[in-house]
Formats: structure tokens, C-alpha cells, sequence
């Protein structure tokens, strides 16, 4: 998914069938590719909000991995199935994959699209319903993200190793186990490399200060690219004047 082609889908797909009743809520996850200046500047003429999900929720809170994923893929499998595409030698081309896929979408009943946004507290509209039990605190913190109250978790830069374990440091495991239960290494850090954000809450995407930080963004880029395009065109002056 990218820019372009959510702002596609959204225009041509879920604005053409969201009915005519406003305001309309469209819940979706963080992910960098639904948020565009192109597509707030639509939600907000059509009269859409676009509401985010907190960051690592969508297990609990998004009706797709509750209650509708699931299904599919068992839809799809048979289907695959049946088709002859499920052995060690076929396999579903790009091409093939759209028709398949649809099959299996026809065959998903209705009600368990519904049951989906009932059981993650979306509508009816019920907090209470939602599985608080898979909710867990950050196991791992890295030197960045820590408080000031707790130890560091070192990794090595160059293969991304736990040097402390943070398993022992979460007390989790024993001391004694602290060479057998390892956690896979992470992604080393370059210091110069920048960092993944993640966004922890959920947020309104549709709102004029969104549209005003994309904006500036894009203005701030804009910008930079037309100074180094200016630096390098003296440079080759400079260049040919020698």
C-alpha cells in the first residue's frame, strides 16, 4: 500500500459506497500510506472523518483481525482449493489472485462483518466489550525510551544482539536462564539512521491541524530540495569556470 493507491481506493471505492448520510467514520490503523494531504483535503470536503487507531491495537480494536481475516482466509483456501491452485507446483498469480480473492469475499457472510465492529466496541459503540486482557505493557524498551527509573536494555549496534537480557530485567526469567531464553536480535541502529515513529494513540487524521502539519511538511521539503538543487547548479558553475 502506498499513497497513491489508498488515495485511488478511497476516492473511487469507499466514498462512492459509504451512502449519503454524514458525518461517516472510516477507522483504520496509523499506517504512513492513509495519511496524505490528497485524501484529508476529500475526507473533509465529503464531510468523512478518518480516525486512527492507537499504535499495536488493531488485534483488539480493528473489526478486520477480530473477526473478518479469519474467515477469509479459510474462504480463500477452499476456494484455492478447489480451483487447483493449493499443491507444491501452482501457485495463484498476481493475476489470478484479484478473481480468487473475490470468490472468497462473496462467501463471508454478512453478519460476521457486523459481529466484527460489535466485538471491538465500535457499533453499537460499548469500551466494555473489548478484550482488555490482551493488553500488555512494552516488554522491551530500548536507551531512548526508557525512564530515567529503569535499566538500560543495551543491544549491539552492529548485529542488534541483546547485550542485557530483558527478560531477567522484566523478571520474567532467572538469571539462570538468561543464556537459553533469548530474545531475537533486533535491527541495529545506525546513529545516523533515522527512526521508525510510531504513533502510540489514536488520532483524528481529518482535522485542519493534521492538513496544516502535512502541509508545512511538504513545504519544508519542497524547500530543501529547491536549496540543493541551487547548491549543486553553482557547483557545476564553479566547475566549469576552473
Amino acid at each position: 500500500m502506498d499513497h497513491d493507491l489508498f488515495h485511488k481506493w478511497f476516492v473511487n471505492v469507499f466514498v462512492p459506497n459509504c451512502g449519503r448520510e454524514r458525518p461517516v467514520i472510516l477507522v483504520m490503523d496509523n499506517h504512513d500510506s492513509h495519511i496524505s494531504i490528497a485524501v484529508i483535503e476529500k475526507a473533509i470536503s465529503e464531510g468523512i472523518v478518518l480516525l486512527g487507531l492507537p499504535g499495536h491495537s488493531t488485534h483488539i480494536l480493528q473489526p478486520l483481525d477480530v473477526n473478518i481475516i479469519s474467515p477469509l482466509k479459510d474462504a480463500y483456501t477452499k476456494v484455492a482449493a478447489g480451483l487447483g491452485y493449493l499443491n507444491t507446483t501452482v501457485s495463484v498469480g498476481k493475476a489470478k489472485f484479484p478473481v480468487v480473492l473475490k470468490h472468497a469475499m462473496d462467501k463471508i457472510a454478512p453478519a460476521t462483518i457486523v459481529n466484527g465492529f460489535a466485538k471491538t466496541g465500535i457499533c453499537p459503540f460499548s469500551p466494555s466489550v473489548i478484550d482488555t486482557s490482551q493488553i500488555v505493557e512494552p516488554t522491551f524498551r530500548d536507551d531512548a525510551n526508557g525512564g530515567p527509573d529503569e535499566p538500560e536494555v543495551r543491544t549491539c549496534g552492529t548485529c542488534g544482539s541483546y547485550i542485557t537480557n530483558p527478560l531477567v530485567r522484566r523478571g520474567l526469567i532467572s538469571n539462570s536462564l538468561a543464556n537459553i531464553l533469548v530474545p531475537p536480535p533486533t535491527k541495529p541502529q545506525n546513529k545516523q539512521q533515522k527512526r521508525t515513529r510510531v504513533v502510540a494513540e489514536g488520532r483524528l487524521i481529518s482535522g485542519n491541524d493534521m492538513l496544516s502539519q502535512l502541509k508545512e511538511k511538504e513545504e519544508l521539503a519542497e524547500k530543501k530540495k529547491s536549496e540543493l538543487e541551487k547548491r549543486k547548479w553553482k557547483e557545476k558553475k564553479t566547475e566549469r569556470r576552473r
